[in-house]
């Protein structure tokens, strides 16, 4: 199998792929490649160009490891990094803990892959530093996984190895890889889900050992998930699903169920072990069928408008849209941070889940179970650790109310709350689709609060070819790619269709272009698909955004264009001519008819 490399800069073998993206990381940015994988056409005009002397020494069609997708090319700037600058020799030293060596020494660019050489695999697997260096830490780490797991113990990484961790997936790591992935408070909401389905795990100590790894793989296979073994977020997410009441509609009103189960508990009804824990399950249920038998209700189980206004006078029962998904945190605090001392998935969304788990930590706190991250909370979970200095109030922003953009092109300008201050140079333009075909307006006022997701894009483009701004680009980054938005700048695309198109229009990807070539200006960086990248492209990105209808390349033609001056083709004109052209030919053929 074979996948393209991020930065538009070919294809590799899956392995020799996923040992770039290692490099990308280690190096800082995307590694400078000039030829990666070959198709035999490719091979044979680099091994004609040799024999006429007018290129390096090329193999044969059919011979080279290019072919293969297991061989790269590297770019000058590589050079030092891959192979001299520890000084440990001429054929590529830091490379060889990537499993890249150089074969020919009269070629400083060419490397070829060996998997059973990949150091940083076999890190990135222990759980580790990735670095490609053999060192102690990285030889004990071995030894103990070799000794574990029945291998010849020599602190070496080879193809026993190696097969050995292929076979075994992730799970081929560390003594507990749950708990080195996700921590300790992750792995006990595991255990105490696997053990009400009935696994018999023994006690919930934050140790997926042997016997919770084989609990996770059997749910997994059960449940259609890839199966190794390590409770992640998808097995946590599944797990919260099973368990969750199989009848919709347990709690018909907008009253928060943990209330509901506290309020069950002071009547003196059974949760049994888990109590308040926001949960609708099956002990909820029948403590909810005693309490409407004992007032004469309808014994359904359903917490529904009657029995609410029997347990809560009508006057105190909350209106729905005091219980939003989003403003569970009363504090600044980052929501990332909050989900990952609960044990939710970090993805800073303050949804069901996390509320459900945030209750289950403030009950094992001795707090009230409430769901809502307030002030007590913050200082329980984070004692002496000061709140972040961002106002949550967007007008309170200097910059709040801002109408002039920095881009000329924009028709619209404003500056959204998701941003923080820019701190290195920009050196790369990332391009998104907002999988979205709501008005601009709509999308506009979503980027311009701290939305689901809390992002926002330097300028949206409209399927139109207007582009608002939406956080200057001079002085902060925009929130869409993690990190690397320090380092780049950034639009999110309006759609004119839904999946599985994603339609772009022309005038998107000419307003694209414009400002490709202003920004590559401004900040002095190549109109090049190294440099001018989508989504899916930046390293560590799993999706598929920008979409199939985005065309980077013609992008990046466009935009080199417009620096040198030229005009956009009339894309219009042309489709005419070409249609007049067309029918020109009908006529001739039909005698002339019209």
């Amino acid at each position: 199998m074979t996948k393209y490399v991020a930065g538009g800069r070919g294809w590799l073998s899956d392995a020799a792929a996923e040992s770039l993206g290692r490099i990308d990381s280690a190096f800082g940015s995307l590694i400078p490649t000039t030829s990666l994988g070959r198709t035999w056409a490719e091979q044979n005009t680099a091994y004609q160009l040799y024999k006429s002397g007018r290129g390096p020494l090329a193999l044969p069609p059919g011979q080279s490891v290019h072919e293969a997708g297991n061989a790269a090319d590297y770019g000058n700037r590589a050079w030092a990094w891959l192979g001299s600058q520890h000084g440990l020799g001429w054929n590529g030293a830091r490379a060889n803990g990537f499993g890249w060596r150089r074969t020919v020494s009269s070629e400083q660019w060419h490397y070829e892959y060996d998997k059973n050489r990949d150091l940083a695999y076999a890190q990135q697997m222990l759980g580790i530093t990735v670095d490609g260096i053999d060192g102690p830490r990285t030889q004990a780490a071995l030894r103990a996984y070799q000794e574990r797991n029945g291998l010849t113990v020599d602190g070496k990484f080879g193809g026993q190895t190696r097969g050995h961790m292929d076979a075994h997936g992730a799970s081929a790591g560390g003594q507990w890889p749950a708990r080195e992935k996700y921590g300790h408070d992750h792995v006990v909401a595991v255990q105490d889900r696997l053990k009400r389905l009935g696994y018999d795990i023994g006690e919930s100590d934050g140790k997926d050992g042997p016997k919770t790894q084989a609990a996770v793989r059997d749910f997994q296979s059960k449940n259609g998930l890839d199966v190794d073994g390590i409770a992640g977020p998808a097995t946590s997410n599944k797990l919260d699903e099973v368990l969750a009441p199989k009848v919709v509609g347990r709690n018909a009103t907008a009253r928060q169920t943990v209330e509901i189960q506290k309020f069950l508990a002071t009547k003196g009804y059974s949760l049994g072990q888990y109590g308040a824990d926001g949960d609708y399950g099956a002990d909820t249920t029948a403590a909810v069928i005693a309490y409407q038998k004992a007032e004469g209700l309808n014994p359904d189980g359903i917490w529904g408008e009657l029995t609410d206004a029997r347990a809560f006078p009508p006057a105190t029962t909350p209106p729905i849209e005091e219980w939003p998904v989003n403003g569970r945190n009363a504090t600044t605090r980052p929501t990332a941070d909050i989900q990952r001392l609960v044990g939710a998935d970090p993805d800073s969304v303050y949804g069901p889940d996390t509320s459900r788990k945030v209750a289950a930590w403030q009950q094992a706190n001795g707090l009230d179970p409430d769901g809502i991250w307030g002030p007590a909370s913050d200082a329980k979970g984070f004692p002496g650790v000061a709140l972040p200095d961002a106002p949550a109030d967007p007008t309170a922003d200097p910059l709040y109310g801002k109408k002039t953009p920095t881009y000329p092109g924009a028709s619209w300008a404003d500056v959204s709350p998701n941003k923080s201050v820019r701190t290195e140079d920009v050196d790369y333009f990332v391009i998104h689709h907002a999988a979205d075909t709501s008005t601009l307006t709509a999308q506009r006022r979503r980027f311009m609060t701290a939305n689901d997701r809390n992002v926002s894009p330097n300028w949206l483009i409209g399927a139109d070819g207007s582009v608002s701004e939406i956080v200057p680009p001079d002085d902060y980054r925009a929130w869409t790619t993690g990190a690397f938005d320090h380092k780049a700048v950034t639009v999110e695309t309006q759609n004119t269709s839904g999946d599985p198109a994603w339609g772009i229009s022309e005038a998107s990807h000419e307003a694209i272009a414009r400002l490709v070539a202003w920004a590559a200006e401004r900040y002095d960086f190549p109109i090049d698909r190294t440099h001018v990248i989508g989504h899916r492209e930046v390293p560590g990105q799993a999706t598929a955004c920008p979409g199939p209808s985005m065309n980077l390349d013609r992008i990046v033609e466009l935009a080199q264009d417009y620096a040198k001056g030229e005009p956009a083709p009339d894309t219009v004109a042309v489709e005419r001519s070409w249609l007049q052209s067309v029918l020109d030919r009908l006529k001739h053929l039909l005698g002339g008819a019209q």
